[in-house]
């Protein structure tokens, strides 16, 4: 199975989050202590399967997003 369609747990801190022009949601993690350097993306696609973390995601913020599952 390629890794891009593989689940990972990851424990970060979020400095980027995205949506694509083709609702995807990216986004960029770093590590939460700062112990380690670089950048993890995750990407969330749009489709049924997906629909409750997009939810978890945008309810994040306060901003008034339609969530497009």
């Amino acid at each position: 199975m390629p890794s891009e369609q593989k689940w990972y747990a990851l424990t970060g801190r979020i400095v980027g989050l995205k949506v694509e022009a083709d609702g995807d949601i990216h986004i960029a993690l770093v590590d939460a202590n700062g112990n380690n350097v670089g950048t993890v993306s995750a990407e969330i696609p749009v489709g049924p399967k997906w629909c409750e973390i997009r939810q978890t995601v945008f309810g994040w913020n306060d901003a008034e997003v339609s969530i497009q599952c």
